[in-house]
């Protein structure tokens, strides 16, 4: 089965995130976009795997990693009087705004990014030009 998908867009406060590898922050980017419209997705580890050239093996440890560190929630459903899963559901649960649904914009405190984008004028001109709020802050 194919994903149909033409782009993944990493929110700005996952892609900042210390405690997620690359791997985690594109995953769990791709389950942010397959969440948009139910709150859930349901990408099988065949199809991330084959989308990412890695193996079925490797994107279940990112999941269960995800997992571990309170990013998704991971439903499993199995077969009727079997060990052998049916199905499964990820919830992202990270408490970000999923941007795909949003048209909100966050800007960011100078001392709390990366030293790479305190340097970068681009960034620094597009994203300090707006202020953001406390709650929306403590995501950074």
């Amino acid at each position: 089965m194919k994903i149909n998908i033409k782009g993944i867009w990493i929110p700005f406060e996952i892609l900042i995130k210390k405690d997620l590898s690359d791997k985690e922050k594109l995953i769990y980017s791709i389950i942010l976009y397959f969440s948009k419209e139910n709150n859930y997705c349901s990408v099988s580890n065949t199809q991330l795997a084959e989308l990412l050239n890695i193996t079925t093996n490797h994107v279940s440890k990112l999941i269960s990693s995800l997992s571990n560190k309170k990013y998704v929630k991971v439903h499993l459903k199995y077969k009727k009087d079997s060990k052998e899963i049916e199905n499964r559901i990820l919830n992202p649960i990270f408490k970000i705004n999923n941007r795909y649904n949003s048209k909100q914009q966050f800007t960011y405190n100078q001392n709390e990014l990366p030293p790479i984008l305190k340097n970068d004028k681009d960034i620094n001109n597009n994203i300090f030009k707006n202020n953001y709020t406390k709650e929306e802050a403590k995501y950074f």
